[in-house]
């Protein structure tokens, strides 16, 4: 991973293996899929983690509907099942569920500047846990500081997003949000996208359970979850989140080009960014985002405890120290690499290519290219 500037708290961190299920929504969605293409009857996903730990566990957020009821078991489940599936025995896996239908919408706000150029701050809206769902408390906190500047500060006019469907992929509002962004980019209307993700989360580390139970169980650290800060090629943006770390002095944070290896056969050369973020990057509008992903991103059980107010605010006024920090600055000198991204790709140039995932799973599997991204 490309960095820009690593806080000293994380000189460690990078050597240790990153053990938190975040990433695992890809995975999981694959088995699923595999799964029902198979014809099993039933899928179970051991988890090696105290069963209260993972209670409402909710992933993958494809938006799915798989042809296989499942399930998330924790350690104790995991050893029971085991053992019966070893004697021969039988179960029964059956998911009672409800399903119908509901328009929901992407919410945007505008505060006009001098100028119609805008930046856009973004999040998304659905609820499962307190770190899932803590954007709209920072963004709505951003709206109410710049409405109360006077407009001699606020040369470029601002856009806040809600997004919707997050949670539900195969509907998802931003990958529908970027597009339009990417057609608006082509006429000047938008100048720098920030989406915010899962901000304050403290850090939250697996051991082993006592009184010699199975697995591990998960604990609050004392520390906080590191944080990922992705940048695209604009220097005068990476310098103004660097200088927005160290201003705020924020702890665990990575600035970074992005979480994937680079690829030079195509553009953007680093394709996620870890989060909502990957969508208008790929896109390739201008883009800066914050995302952390720690155990409590799923795991609703760890409550309103999963989050540090104070540092939720301390990353809410670096967020908005970029629009104070590039304001001035010309959207050509924001644009920096992207620009060439541009142009390569009107010249034919390889770029990824966003798949939707299907609504209602199907026996034949979904084939997808060596570009395409599904996040």
């Amino acid at each position: 991973m490309a960095s820009y500037l690593t806080t000293s708290d994380l000189k460690y961190d990078l050597l240790r293996k990153f053990d938190r299920p975040g990433l695992a929504d890809g995975p999981l969605h694959v088995d699923l899929l595999e799964a029902g293409s198979a014809g099993a009857a039933g899928v179970i996903f051991l988890f090696d983690i105290a069963s209260e730990n993972v209670e409402s566990y909710f992933d993958p957020h494809k938006g799915v509907h798989y042809l296989v009821p499942a399930m998330y078991v924790g350690a104790d489940e995991a050893v029971l099942l085991r053992q019966l599936a070893d004697e021969g025995a039988s179960a029964t896996l059956q998911v009672k569920s409800e399903v119908s239908s509901a328009q929901t919408r992407n919410i945007i706000a505008t505060l006009p500047g001098q100028i119609k150029e805008k930046v856009v701050y973004l999040t998304h809206t659905d609820d499962n846990t307190y770190i899932q769902e803590n954007g709209p408390v920072a963004l709505i906190a951003l709206m109410e500081y710049f409405a109360r500047q006077p407009l001699r500060n606020r040369r470029r006019t601002l856009e806040f997003c809600f997004n919707t469907g997050h949670l539900h992929i195969s509907k998802e509002g931003s990958l529908r949000h970027a597009h339009e962004l990417d057609q608006r980019y082509k006429s000047g209307e938008v100048a720098l996208v920030i989406p915010m993700e899962h901000l304050g989360s403290r850090e939250i580390e697996a051991f082993p359970r006592s009184s010699g139970l199975p697995g591990r169980e998960l604990r609050f650290t004392g520390r906080n979850e590191m944080m990922i800060w992705c940048v695209g090629p604009s220097p005068p943006v990476i310098q103004a989140v660097c200088d927005a770390v160290k201003r705020h002095k924020l702890d665990r944070v990575l600035v970074t080009r992005g979480v994937s290896k680079p690829i030079r056969s195509q553009v953007p050369t680093f394709t996620s960014f870890g989060g909502i973020g990957t969508y208008y990057h790929n896109l390739l509008v201008p883009t800066t985002s914050l995302i952390s992903g720690p155990w409590s991103l799923w795991a609703p059980n760890f409550g309103k405890d999963a989050v540090d107010i104070n540092r939720l605010r301390k990353q809410t006024l670096a967020l908005g120290d970029i629009y104070l920090a590039i304001d001035r600055v010309s959207r050509e000198s924001i644009a920096g690499h992207y620009l060439h991204y541009r142009k390569l790709r009107e010249e034919g140039f390889k770029t990824p290519h966003f798949a939707y995932p299907p609504e209602i799973a199907s026996k034949e599997l979904p084939e997808f290219g060596d570009k395409t991204i599904i996040y």
